[in-house]
């Protein structure tokens, strides 16, 4: 009776470095885990206990498997699974303006969890922001690593250096503008599956639009222009309405 209530509980998938160093690990063997921080999260956080299931996941490897031993300061996890963490393809960039701080965060969140590769902040000639200060680093990985726990997406973006919006880099990669002048998001879908491009750039506009010459150079260099809704979305809305539509149709 209890193995059949414990089968029914929540898999929580955690954020756990330590893992990268155990590299492919076997199925059935076991690793201990002396993370304290992580260990205290098991143990009294969340209060798992022995024979329940987790993901562990870092940056090249994710782990399934069940519990042996729940301590405050050291586990024992009994491998069932072991995977490399591979980007999901098409490989995605998204060129992301420099928003106010808290939509910044969403759209990093949405970003990671429909799969985005790289963020590029950039800045446009309508940013009422111009700074990006090096210890928003420290919160945003925290966003990504939330976002990549509840989404059991585990691949997390690199946030690239922030660039002016001419410097947005766009070769070999099929560029996608979402635009509410654009045409409809189906028809460019349709093109973007039949041109079998393995990278695809996103490109979202800033809070009040993109400038007359900055829509001019988006045309220059071939991008789709694409309409999501005939609605105007705020920026991180449109990353989560028109990369979760890329994410359905190439699933």
């Amino acid at each position: 009776m209890q193995s059949h209530h414990l089968s029914n509980r929540h898999e929580f998938a955690l954020y756990a470095p330590c893992i990268d160093s155990w590299g492919i690990v076997s199925q059935g063997n076991e690793r201990v885990i002396d993370d304290e921080a992580l260990c205290l999260r098991i143990h009294r956080v969340l209060r798992l206990h022995e024979h329940e299931m987790v993901q562990l996941f870092g940056t090249l490897y994710n782990i399934v498997g069940e519990l042996v031993v729940v301590q405050a300061h050291r586990c024992i996890l009994k491998v069932m699974a072991c995977n490399v963490i591979t980007p999901l393809k098409p490989r995605i960039q998204l060129a992301l303006p420099l928003i106010e701080k808290s939509a910044f965060e969403e759209a990093v969140s949405w970003a990671t969890i429909l799969g985005v590769e790289k963020i590029t902040p950039y800045i446009a000639a309508k940013s009422k922001r111009h700074e990006f200060a090096h210890s928003e680093m420290q919160r945003l990985m925290r966003v990504m690593i939330a976002a990549a726990e509840q989404s059991k997406q585990y691949s997390l973006p690199t946030i690239g250096s922030v660039v002016p919006f001419a410097h947005i880099s766009h070769q070999d990669s099929m560029l996608i503008a979402f635009d509410i002048r654009g045409g409809n998001i189906c028809r460019v879908m349709q093109a973007v599956e039949l041109s079998k491009r393995e990278r695809v750039t996103v490109l979202c506009g800033p809070e009040g639009d993109w400038a007359s010459d900055e829509r001019n150079m988006l045309i220059s260099w071939g991008a789709s222009m694409s309409r999501l809704t005939p609605t105007i979305l705020r920026t991180e809305h449109a990353i989560a309405v028109g990369i979760g539509v890329l994410r359905s149709l190439w699933s």
